[in-house]
Parts: structure tokens; C-alpha cells; sequence
């Protein structure tokens, strides 16, 4: 069976691919070879290849960035998305698209599930929560997947930030009231791996638990065996970056994709990045 990986350069696409690579004959896409924005080479392509299954990571992340650039925000994570799925379901192919927390405005108190209601606050989740949105209404036999705060070692991420100061003893100055859940990439690409052997829909799939970013850098110092001390808990300071964050994006954890916790995931990360 082959399967395809869009945004196949990217920080998960690059570890799915890996993960996907054991089992399958898989087409790993870069933005050079598909760009989702045009029609046309997404349905040619795809009636070519007849990939089994779409994972779907192609995406504009940078969230700040998204604010300004906005009309390409929503090309990519919306309407090239659209293109995706309806390409997809031309061609008989599940489809697994990669949405984030950032569908959510983060005034819950506790883990939003799979049936909360959608109330994205910045450009890039309201960009992905149309896309979420196209996909559910033209394929819906497809797999909507959640997740959130990722890191891994091949990307800029706050965990690598962070690391690398406490590798220097560095003071830093980390948020303390923003709540989500940190999640390992190659955790993720592993369960995404089996997420077709499940009924069609949305899942949150993130390692379990819950922290801010500040109890997340201290963390990170603590295993580091460096002083805690020096991560310094500081506020948000509204309209300081061009978008605004959730104050908690937590994902609750569906019942068949629980993952283990971010302290043990982050555990093993540092032990083989020291």
C-alpha cells in the first residue's frame, strides 16, 4: 500500500515519513513538488500516484507571521487544504489532516475534547479550523488530528530554545500563564501511524498532561542540572506579539490514542540531547 506525506520537509512530516517508511511505500512531498494552492497539480498528481491514504502536514505555522500575511494563511491552510480533500476523495483516499489547538480561544479551565466548540482568536486557527471545516464537509472519510506545542530535534522549537540556555546557564524570562500540552513529534508521527485503524473524525492526540511554558522551562533546567532559579516566571503582556495566544490549549487525550506523559516523553528527549 503506498501513502502520501504533504509538507514532507517539515518538522513532522520529515518523522512521519520516517515512521511511515517501515511499513509503506510512501511519497513524501515537499512544497517543491505540491503546492496545495494550485488545483490543478494537486488533482493531477494525486490521480497519479493513487496514494492509499493522505497525511496532510503541509501548513503556514508561524503564528505571528500568519497576522500579516493572512490572505496566505488561509491559501495554504484553508483553501489548499480544500484542494487536498476534494483531490482526495476523487481518488479514494483516506485523508489524515494535522490541525492544532489554536482552534480553541483557550478560556476552558480543563483539557478541551474533541466536541468542544471551536473559537479561534488569532489568523492561523482560523485558518486551520476552515480547513478543518472543508475537510469534514467534503471528505468525510477523513481524520481530523489536534494537537499541540510540538518539538523534536530537527526544528527550531522552545524546547531546543531552552535547552541550549541551560546548556549555558543563561537567565531566561518564561510566560506564566499560558497552559497547553508539550508534545514529542516522534510520539505523534508513532500514533499517527495507526490512526487509519480507527473510525473517521476529529481526535486530540498530544502527550497527557498539562503545564505553562514557564513550569516547562524549569522543568527542562531541572533535568538539565542546571539552577531553576534562573527561568524567572513573567505575564503575557497583551499586544506585545502580533497574535494573540489561548491562555490554555490543553488537549484532552481520546481514549485510543493515549500517549504517555510529557514529563516522561521530555524526559527521554533531554537525556539524548545532553
Amino acid at each position: 500500500m503506498s501513502v502520501m506525506v504533504t509538507g514532507a520537509s517539515g518538522r513532522l512530516g520529515k518523522e512521519l515519513v520516517s515512521r511511515l517508511r517501515e511499513c509503506y511505500e510512501v511519497y513524501a512531498l515537499t512544497k517543491k513538488e505540491l503546492d496545495v494552492t494550485n488545483k490543478e497539480n494537486v488533482h493531477n498528481l494525486l490521480h497519479k500516484l493513487k496514494p492509499a491514504c493522505i497525511f496532510h502536514c503541509a501548513a503556514y505555522t508561524d503564528v505571528d507571521v500568519c497576522e500579516d500575511e493572512y490572505e496566505r494563511a488561509f491559501e495554504i491552510n484553508s483553501f489548499g487544504t480544500l484542494n487536498i480533500a476534494k483531490a482526495a476523495k476523487e481518488a479514494f483516499a483516506d485523508l489524515v489532516y494535522i490541525s492544532t489547538g489554536h482552534v480553541f480561544d483557550g478560556m476552558k479551565k480543563s483539557p478541551y475534547l474533541e466536541k468542544d466548540k471551536p473559537n479561534p482568536i488569532n489568523v492561523y486557527g482560523e485558518s486551520k479550523r476552515l480547513g478543518e471545516r472543508f475537510v469534514l464537509l467534503v471528505h468525510p472519510e477523513s481524520y481530523v488530528i489536534r494537537t499541540s506545542w510540538l518539538y523534536g530535534k530537527s526544528s527550531h522549537n522552545f524546547v531546543n530554545m531552552v535547552l541550549e540556555k541551560a546548556k549555558q546557564e543563561e537567565e531566561i524570562r518564561v510566560i506564566n500563564d499560558q497552559f497547553g500540552s508539550p508534545t514529542n513529534i516522534q510520539d505523534l508521527a508513532e500514533t499517527l501511524t495507526t490512526v487509519t485503524k480507527y473510525p473517521y473524525g476529529i481526535y486530540h492526540i498530544s502527550n497527557e498532561g498539562c503545564c505553562s511554558w514557564f513550569e516547562l522551562a524549569q522543568y527542562i533546567y531541572k533535568k538539565a542540572g542546571v539552577d531553576q532559579s534562573l527561568v524567572v516566571p513573567v505575564p503575557s503582556e497583551p499586544g506585545k506579539l502580533p497574535a494573540r495566544r489561548p491562555a490554555y490549549s490543553a488537549l484532552g487525550g481520546n481514549a485510543d490514542f493515549q500517549m504517555r506523559s510529557w514529563k516522561e516523553a521530555l524526559n527521554e528527549y533531554i537525556h539524548e540531547a545532553l
